[in-house]
């Protein structure tokens, strides 16, 4: 497991500490925890290439058990500090994630600590399944995302009827936001919608300076990317 920070750019640590590594200054909101798997030849494999396959087999369930329980060893190692997870909506509706989920939060301290990133990209049609499942985690103190906004099927009306805190907006449309005048249309119409909704926003993929100031521009505060921290070891995180 890795983690990769979401910094807040308009909140510096006022003592100089540095943080992620690339050693800014900005202190981190939250940190997500990014799961690997190493094949036989020793090359470490991200998501992409194995989920897919995953979801075909008796695998995909077990992964993301061992993410829920690493979020809550971190949660309990670094009491004080945020993580988040990517959850999809085949975990919300399986009931033995839901039931592994709701008894670690029942028994952490720092429950209130933990984001759930809910993926934006799956087709559902259960929204009420997913109202009560949101409802159960912020019963706990957790803040929940969408992950993955504006990734080709977005629907702004169903969002607002979800009881969510951010919007995490799909890192296509970043990672072309200085080069592609419609991915920037999208991008500012979607900080717009959410300005006037009162959601935060997060930009993922933010990989150079011209990027983060575009976004930056846009009143978008929240930022993941190479540019500030590449993915990393837990054991550095400052706490």
């Amino acid at each position: 497991m890795l983690v990769q920070p979401i910094f807040d750019i308009t909140h510096r640590d006022p003592s100089g500490n540095t943080y992620g590594t690339e050693g800014g200054d900005y202190v981190p909101l939250v940190y997500e925890i990014l799961i690997r798997l190493i094949d036989r030849s020793g090359k470490t494999r991200c998501p992409g290439e194995f989920i897919d396959i995953a979801k075909q087999t008796s695998l995909y369930i077990p992964l993301t058990q061992v993410v829920i329980n690493e979020a809550f060893r971190l949660l309990d190692r670094f009491a004080g500090t945020c993580f988040s997870i990517n959850l999809s909506y085949f975990d919300i509706a399986n009931e033995g994630i839901k039931e592994l989920l709701e008894r670690k939060l029942a028994s952490s301290p720092n429950a209130s600590n933990l984001f759930i990133e809910i993926l934006e990209s799956e087709e559902f049609d259960d929204y009420e399944s997913l109202r009560s499942f949101i409802a159960v985690a912020k019963n706990y103190g957790c803040k929940v995302a969408i992950d993955d906004f504006g990734s080709g099927y977005s629907n702004y009306y169903r969002i607002l009827t979800l009881d969510v805190d951010y919007i995490k907006i799909d890192g296509a449309l970043i990672k072309n936001i200085a080069n592609d005048k419609n991915s920037r249309a999208i991008v500012e119409t979607i900080a717009n919608f959410a300005r006037k909704q009162g959601y935060e926003l997060i930009a993922e993929y933010v990989e150079n300076h011209e990027i983060s100031i575009i976004l930056e521009e846009m009143g978008i505060k929240y930022m993941q990317g190479y540019f500030y921290s590449k993915p990393m070891e837990p054991s550095r995180i400052k706490f």
